[in-house]
């Protein structure tokens, strides 16, 4: 399959099952995250009344599927269990207007499960088109919401990547073009930035949980959107490799789960031997897949899935 320049392969996962959780009508459930806990799999899913259609307008904005007076936002939690049926479904956050969470990420620190999401705090309104908004961890255990503020004092910030490594600090991916690490003080209020260096002319957005994907390599999905002809939206994804100190050590070519289309990658976790994605499509769906992790890595060494791999590093 080719499109532009770029020769896009699909992702080689065989075992791919739709999470079909029923919702009431002109509200959607979608973006899963989900991360193994103990022989469990978690999954926590954002469900909102704004669904954005993969096209975009003449000025290049997002379609919406139906226009909202206003946003709602709410997250459901559930589980999987070994032959991949889900249980417990829970509404862990109701449908509610702002201040409200929405694309949650799941991730333990210091033993603690939290959500990474976006706080929506104020959304356009006929007379203001400004939008604010931060990013926040949620304790599962207390309920505690912690705020991250802008170290650049940003009305919008949104969808950093927790990382944890050298020295168990929490950091954060912010952008890749340049490379910036936000590393968190104890406090955690406030980020400093710390630039690795500005190499790449792409810069990814958003994407899926780190995971420590052999001995000091660590991996998680990126990805950035392009408009096709026709004003269509694709979303492109990305492996992305670090070493321990947050720095990029290899990007795999761009990727697609299971079609050239609106997939948006918010889940990444290991559970076993065994490594699992989890990504909406087009703001309506929601799918799992399964590969063992020495296919995915074999797949990833591959010369032909590389597109930036500054040093040679032994796997």
């Amino acid at each position: 399959m080719t499109w532009g320049r770029n020769s896009l392969h699909f992702i080689p996962i065989k075992d791919v099952f739709e999470i079909s959780i029923p919702q009431p009508k002109g509200t959607y459930c979608y973006n899963p995250t989900i991360i193994a806990s103990g022989e469990r799999v978690l999954g926590f899913a954002r469900t909102t009344n704004l669904s954005y259609k993969p096209q975009v307008d003449r000025l290049g904005r997002s379609v919406v599927r139906e226009n909202v007076p206003y946003l709602l936002n709410g997250i459901l939690s559930f589980e999987l269990d070994s032959e991949n049926h889900l249980t417990n479904i829970d509404e862990l956050r109701p449908l509610e207007r702002i201040p409200n969470l929405e694309d949650p990420k799941a991730f333990f620190v210091d033993g603690r499960l939290k959500l990474f999401c976006n706080l929506v705090s104020k959304e356009q309104s006929e007379s203001d088109r400004s939008i604010h908004c931060s990013n926040v961890a949620l304790d599962l255990q207390n309920q505690e919401l912690i705020i991250y503020e802008s170290p650049f004092r940003k009305n919008i910030e949104k969808n950093w990547i927790p990382f944890i490594s050298s020295g168990d600090r929490l950091s954060f991916f912010y952008s890749t073009s340049p490379q910036i690490l936000l590393t968190c003080d104890s406090d955690f209020s406030l980020p400093r930035a710390r630039f690795l260096d500005d190499i790449l002319t792409v810069n990814f957005h958003g994407g899926s949980q780190v995971v420590e994907i052999a001995p000091n390599l660590f991996m998680r999905v990126a990805r950035r959107r392009v408009v096709l002809p026709r004003r269509r939206i694709a979303i492109l994804s990305y492996l992305v490799f670090h070493n321990p100190q947050g720095e990029i050590i290899q990007i795999s070519k761009p990727f697609l789960f299971k079609k050239l289309g609106f997939e948006i990658c918010n889940g990444l976790t290991i559970n076993g031997s065994t490594l699992l994605f989890s990504w909406g499509e087009d703001d309506i769906r929601m799918f799992i897949g399964k590969i063992p992790v020495t296919n995915l890595l074999t797949w990833a060494r591959a010369k032909e899935n590389t597109l930036y791999r500054p040093i040679n590093v032994a796997w």
